[in-house]
């Protein structure tokens, strides 16, 4: 298995198994420690911040399901188009989600994140 379709797994496992089963132990495997997730507004640094927005995603949405669209790596880059959906638990209402995201693998680790949503 190249490097690339073993960062691809690592990729799948993420969406796949830590958030559509729910195997939020997976975190501690697949990201590094020192994770850094960039956004417009600052960058959030380490692991945490995942488990954070696992909680605050699943219990808005506690059905939320993701469905991985396209799947590109190259290096140590994974790049990841997905459509999801979740109801929401306030308003009953289903919510879908289109989002890309661009992730850097090193070691076997998740260690840096990017997303940008669609709607």
């Amino acid at each position: 298995m190249t490097n690339a379709e073993s960062n691809k797994k690592i990729i799948e496992s993420y969406f796949l198994t830590m958030w559509n089963k729910r195997d939020t132990a997976l975190t501690d495997t697949l990201v590094a420690e020192n994770y850094v997730h960039h956004k417009p507004d600052g960058d959030v640094h380490g692991r945490d911040h995942i488990k954070n927005v696992m909680k605050i995603v699943l219990a808005k949405y506690p059905d939320i399901q993701f469905t991985l669209k396209h799947i590109l790596a190259e290096g140590e880059m994974v790049s990841t188009y997905l459509e999801g959906k979740g109801t929401d638990k306030e308003t009953g209402k289903i919510t879908y989600f289109k989002e890309a995201f661009f992730h850097r693998i090193l070691d076997g680790k998740i260690v840096e994140g990017w997303i940008i949503f669609a709607g």
